[in-house]
């Protein structure tokens, strides 16, 4: 039998195996996951090369800063309950309801901890007071 890059059966990781394997949820979903990831970031990579041709360092600059607070304020109005649910949702005697129980919590941290980084802003970052100033940019802020 010929070779071919490694995948026969002598090497125990032939094309039947590689079938197998691709039967299995976990590793399905796992490649799922990697290719999301993948997708993300080369599209991340594709907008942030054409916004840094397109539009000036500082429009750039304030964008990048936008996204990285929303990113940081979601992060703590999480509560680290996404980790929670991963461990106890299992256990629970009501799914739904812990789900609906999180999701409401952690919505309304969201508009607490928003709302407190809007009122805060020229403390926190006074070049991005047009968040607070322009009611459009403070709703898709806070959402």
């Amino acid at each position: 039998m010929i070779p071919v890059s490694g995948l026969t059966e002598e090497s125990g990781f032939g094309i039947h195996r590689l079938r197998e394997l691709l039967k299995d949820r976990l590793l399905r979903n796992a490649g799922y996951l990697l290719g999301v990831t993948l997708v993300g970031s080369v599209s991340g990579f594709v907008f942030w090369t054409l916004a840094a041709r397109l539009y000036t360092t500082e429009e750039v600059g304030l964008a990048s800063s936008v996204i990285s607070i929303a990113q940081l304020l979601a992060g703590i109005a999480s509560l680290g309950l996404g980790v929670g649910l991963v461990r106890y949702l299992s256990e629970s005697d009501d799914p739904s309801r812990t789900l609906n129980a999180t999701f409401t919590l952690t919505f309304l941290t969201s508009l607490v901890v928003g709302a407190a980084y809007l009122i805060g802003i020229e403390v926190w970052s006074p070049t991005l007071q047009i968040l607070a100033l322009n009611p459009l940019y403070t709703v898709g802020f806070i959402g």
